[in-house]
């Protein structure tokens, strides 16, 4: 059949006895036996009344008790009673059936087991409702209640061997069950889902006598002793507390009144009419609860020290606590630099019977106000105390403010002259009348009252050191008085310290301003006596003005036309070819020419420009004088400015240099050629000719020499390389070319040779002679596909005659007609269109006949060699795989020849 496993929990051996009580559920003879197992040596084992024990056991051993011992009406109870203490356990059943089964671990009688239980969802195991009886145990004199409903006395069962207690079965109970009786009870349930599942359980527990416990009460709590005792004690009993100790109230042991000490708890208990007076010690222990301390907040900058927190929380904290979250440092010291705001947890953890203990420390950890690099306090010197060059000036402090708090708000600003005093926050300035020196600055936090510190520099800086007045003089190009001046030509007089810059205007207040600059400086047109005034920054924004008084200079050299520098149009490279109309010019060799009208022993700088302006403004001086390629093709004129070297005054300004590019000489000689010989004496001749396009006056030098001297024409007979030098005998410009001359000749004569005979296998070879000449040759069988070999091979059947050409190019020559004979020694009849059918094709003067014939003589077939060919067939029919006989007849110089041999066919 079937059977499931039962379990259930063991205990100790203290916890057994000698009398036992079983109430049968509903399962089979076979699962109901009581199980009963020996701790002892020679236990006897008894059943109901029977005087005589069943059994005898060792310790180990076991007995099931036959079902047959269950008795009674009501239900079905039986009682085990033995020499010494035993465990027991019921095997019991829901259902008649072995599938139903469960096991329950029965505590021995006891009068104190408890008067009530409760079992929750009695009929129910998860989602599933099952039929659930009721298994109850207690005093014959008890009265019995489930659920609030007596359970007459007429339901109980006596016991067999012991009237003191009776038992009860209270069947198909739903929903939670509370079972109390006015007795000690013990009680227990089974279900069963027909015969198919069961289950049985039991609540009660063991009736334990009440012993003397001992407890340890935190100094902090409270307890109640009464459900201290270890056992089941009898309620409403007296106390008796330790001398000198206070009464307890209601059981409730207070360590803040009560004291250490034995505590002695007196009731009766009521075992079935026979009261017994139990008195039961209880020995307190109180044990020190631990100190966390108090909760508490603290609030502090960035920039503060470390600090403990530990001594925050108060007074008679126990040490050794752990902190969370983890300070940087790893103990209880916070540190403003790294640690952040937050709640910090000091906790004690259990001890003993204390519970862990905790307090908590707020930290605000306040930032601090965001601090960027200050520039320096720059500001020019003044002469607001009679002296512009003391370094010496007065700084309004408060003009820094915003630059320092860079948008922050809530923030207050203060100035200081010692770094003390910033720290201290005291003696705050707005203004100081000081050279340089160093300002510390304290930014303070409106609210927090955190800080900052920083510093950065007052710096007292120069003017600017000019001349003033000065004289800018400009040469004329005409004589009315007015010209244009590179006012920029002035700065040099005026300062000749570094990093400058200069702006001129019409007037003296605009140059104190700064305002409408002279927008055009280089070109600025004035006539004699103008003046203009410079306004001079320096690097630091410090200005001082400039008085500059205008003279113009009529001084015009008289020079009737311009001198004159002439080149040659030379190649250079390839980014500067000859015939592009420029070169390069050395214009310093006209600088004694044009300062020759003036003055002897004073000395001039001459300065080359490409425009006027650029002249006048002296601006885009020509910087390479020694090697100036000119931007104009073939002729350009450059102005001259000659300025005086004593007082840089202009004494000279003026178109006065003309450059000339003059063209090469344009000269072709040609392509090199090949001379072509006669064949056979190797003679010939070519005129080339040098003469320039452009008619002029020219001299021809030849290499190697011309025979013809001075001539633009040379009769060349000779391979070689010719050049020549052609100058035009006016400009003394020259031009070279170079041509080279080789030499070649078609053959003398050609002819061919038939390399393989008539009638051979395959296909044919033709070689071929050139006979003399003095070139190099290539042949080809349609004058179009060239080869330098002279022997052609892989020829089919036809006439043949081979063209030969000198390379050069030097005549072409066709040789004899040759006439190729050949067969192919297989063929394949079948129909891939290569090599279907077999045929020996002859010239028509031949007038050939073909007759093919078996290994045994027979013909086959006769065919014209300038038809189809034979396709392997005799009268239709396929022939086979074989070698076959042909005899060829034919005509050759009027006599009639013939040539036998064979070939395969092959499929």
């Amino acid at each position: 059949g079937r059977g499931d496993f039962a379990i259930d929990q063991i205990v100790s051996s203290s916890q057994i006895g000698t009398e036992y009580i079983f109430i049968e559920g509903n399962g089979t003879p076979d699962m109901e036996k009581p199980l009963i197992i020996a701790h002892e040596d020679n236990t006897e084992v008894y059943v109901n009344n029977i005087s005589t024990p069943i059994a005898v056991l060792n310790a180990g051993q076991y007995i099931f008790i036959p079902n047959t011992y269950y008795q009674g009406i009501n239900n079905s109870n039986l009682y085990v009673r033995s020499s010494k203490p035993v465990f027991a356990y019921q095997p019991i059943g829901g259902g008649f059936d072995t599938a139903t089964s469960g096991l329950n671990f029965i505590p021995p009688l006891s009068c104190f087991f408890q008067n009530s239980v409760i079992i929750p969802a009695v009929n129910r195991i998860g989602g599933v409702s099952y039929t659930a009886d009721l298994m109850i145990l207690t005093y014959a004199s008890s009265s019995l209640t489930v659920n609030g409903v007596p359970i007459p006395l007429s339901d109980a069962q006596n016991v067999l061997g012991n009237s003191d207690w009776v038992t009860y079965r209270v069947r198909n109970v739903f929903g939670d069950a509370n079972i109390v009786s006015t007795g000690p009870l013990a009680a227990g349930v089974f279900g069963y889902l027909d015969d198919t599942a069961g289950y049985a359980g039991y609540y009660s527990g063991f009736g334990s006598n009440p012993q003397p416990t001992a407890v340890t009460i935190c100094s902090n709590q409270t307890i109640n002793l009464f459900d201290a005792i270890i056992g089941n004690p009898g309620e409403n009993g007296t106390w008796a507390v330790p001398s000198g100790g206070s009464p307890l109230n209601n059981n409730i042991f207070d360590p803040s009144i009560n004291i250490e000490g034995e505590y002695i708890y007196s009731f009766t208990k009521d075992c079935n009419s026979s009261p017994i007076p139990v008195d039961v010690a209880v020995s307190v222990t109180i044990q020190q609860a631990n100190n966390a301390g108090n909760n508490n907040s603290i609030s502090v900058c960035k920039s503060d020290a470390s600090f403990d927190l530990f001594p925050l929380l108060g007074t008679n904290v126990t040490p050794n606590g752990t902190w969370a979250p983890a300070l940087a440092s790893g103990t209880s010291v916070f540190n403003p630099a790294v640690d952040v705001s937050g709640n910090y947890v000091y906790t004690i953890p259990n001890s003993g019977v204390c519970s862990g203990v905790s307090a908590t420390i707020s930290v605000t950890n306040n930032a601090l106000p965001l601090l960027t690099p200050i520039s320096d306090f720059k500001k020019c010197d003044d002469n607001i105390d009679g002296d512009d060059t003391n370094g010496i000036v007065t700084f309004n402090l408060l003009s820094k403010t915003n630059e320092i708090l860079n948008s922050q708000t809530g923030i207050n600003v203060t100035y200081h002259e010692l770094e003390s005093e910033a720290l201290l926050g005291i003696n705050a300035i707005t203004t100081i009348n000081t050279s340089n020196r160093i300002i510390y600055v304290r930014l303070t936090n409106a609210t927090t009252n955190c800080f900052v510190t920083s510093s950065f520099n007052l710096t007292v800086t120069s003017l600017p050191v000019i001349a003033s007045p000065i004289i800018l003089k400009q040469c004329d190009t005409d004589i009315d008085a007015i010209t244009s001046f590179n006012l920029n030509e002035a700065n040099n007089e005026i300062s000749s310290q570094p990093n400058l810059v200069f702006t001129y205007h019409t007037s003296l207040p605009n140059a104190i301003s700064g305002t409408a600059p002279i927008t055009n400086p280089t070109d600025y047109i004035s006539a004699n006596n103008g003046r203009v005034w410079a306004r001079i920054v320096n690097e630091n924004g410090c200005f001082r003005t400039s008085e500059v008084n205008l003279i113009v200079s009529t001084t015009v050299i008289n020079l009737a036309n311009p001198y004159l520098l002439e080149e040659c149009d030379d190649y250079i490279d390839a980014s500067d070819p000859n015939a592009d109309g420029y070169d390069y010019f050395n214009l310093s060799t006209i600088d004694n020419l044009i300062t020759q009208p003036f003055p002897l022993g004073q000395s001039y700088t001459v300065t080359y420009y490409e425009t006027e302006n650029d002249a006048l403004q002296e601006v885009n001086a020509i910087p390479n004088i020694t090697n100036y390629r000119n931007i104009t093709a073939y002729n350009q004129t450059l102005w001259v400015r000659i300025d005086s070297n004593l007082n840089n005054d202009c004494v000279g300004l003026g178109p006065y240099l003309k450059l000339i590019v003059n063209p090469l000489p344009i000269i072709d000689l040609g392509v090199n050629f090949t001379l072509c010989l006669d064949p056979i004496t190797g003679i010939g001749s070519q005129i080339v000719d040098a003469t320039p396009t452009i008619p002029g006056n020219y001299s021809y030098l030849w290499t190697p020499a011309n025979p013809n001297g001075d001539s633009p024409l040379f009769d060349i007979t000779a391979a070689g390389t010719y050049s020549v030098v052609v100058t035009n005998n006016v400009t003394n410009c020259s031009e070279t070319d170079t041509i080279t001359a080789t030499f070649s000749s078609e053959p003398q004569s050609v002819f061919a040779t038939l390399l393989t005979p008539a009638f051979s296998t395959g296909l044919a070879a033709i070689e071929v002679t050139a006979v003399g000449g003095f070139g190099e040759y290539e042949y080809s069988l349609n004058a179009i596909d060239w080869q330098s070999s002279p022997i052609f091979t892989d020829l089919p059947n036809g006439s043949y005659s081979v063209y030969v050409r000198d390379i050069q190019g030097c005549g072409l020559l066709q040789t004899n007609l040759i006439q190729t004979i050949n067969y192919n020694n297989y063929f394949t009849p079948n129909n891939d269109g290569y090599n279907d059918k077999w045929n020996i094709y002859l010239p028509e003067s031949y007038e050939g006949v073909i007759h093919i014939y078996d290994r045994y003589g027979k013909l086959l077939k006769q065919i014209s060699p300038y038809g189809e060919g034979w396709d392997g067939t005799y009268n239709g029919n396929i022939l086979p795989s074989t070698d076959y006989w042909f005899k060829v007849e034919y005509v050759e110089n009027n006599i009639k020849k013939e040539f036998k041999s064979h070939f395969s066919l092959k499929r």
